[in-house]
C-alpha cells in the first residue's frame, strides 16, 4: 500500500515538474524581429502578380476578416464586424504599402501585430490584398 502511494506521489511530482517546463518554455516566446522595409518597385511587382494577391487573399480570409469583414468593410450595422474599414480611402496609419506592411506587423490600436505569427512572405501578401480592397470598393446597392 505505501509503495502504491509513492509511485503515485513520484508519479504526480513528475507530471507536474513537466507541467511547469513546459510552462516556461512557453513563456520565453521568441522576440519580435525588425522589419525590413520594400521599396516601390518592389511592391509594383508583387502587386502585379496574381499569385500574390491570391495568397493574401487566403490569409486575409483565414486571420482578418472576423474583424474587418469579408470585404474589408470594418464596423457594421450590426455590430458584427468591430475593426476598421479597409475598403475604402480612410487610412489612420498610413496608406502606404511600408505602412500598412507596419501595421499588420506590429499592430495598431485594438489589434495585435501579426509578425510573430506570419511569415514575411505572407504579410506582404495580406499588404498586397488590403490595398486592392482599397482600390476597387465594391458599389454599393443601395
Amino acid at each position: 500500500m505505501i509503495k502504491k502511494i509513492l509511485v503515485s506521489i513520484i508519479f504526480l511530482g513528475l507530471v507536474f515538474a513537466l507541467l511547469f517546463s513546459f510552462r516556461v518554455i512557453v513563456s520565453n516566446q521568441r522576440p519580435l524581429s525588425p522589419l525590413t522595409f520594400l521599396n516601390d518597385s518592389a511592391w509594383s511587382e508583387l502587386a502585379e502578380d496574381p499569385a500574390v494577391t491570391y495568397r493574401g487573399k487566403i490569409q486575409y480570409q483565414l486571420r482578418c476578416y472576423k474583424c474587418h469583414g469579408f470585404n474589408g468593410e470594418g464596423i457594421d450595422s450590426f455590430g458584427k464586424y468591430h475593426g476598421v474599414a479597409l475598403n475604402d480611402s480612410t487610412w489612420i496609419y498610413g496608406s502606404s504599402y511600408n505602412a500598412m506592411l507596419n501595421t499588420i506587423y506590429h499592430g495598431a490600436g485594438d489589434m495585435r501585430g501579426y509578425g510573430k505569427k506570419l511569415i514575411i512572405t505572407d504579410l506582404h501578401a495580406i499588404t498586397v490584398y488590403i490595398k486592392t480592397l482599397s482600390e476597387s470598393k465594391p458599389l454599393n446597392s443601395e
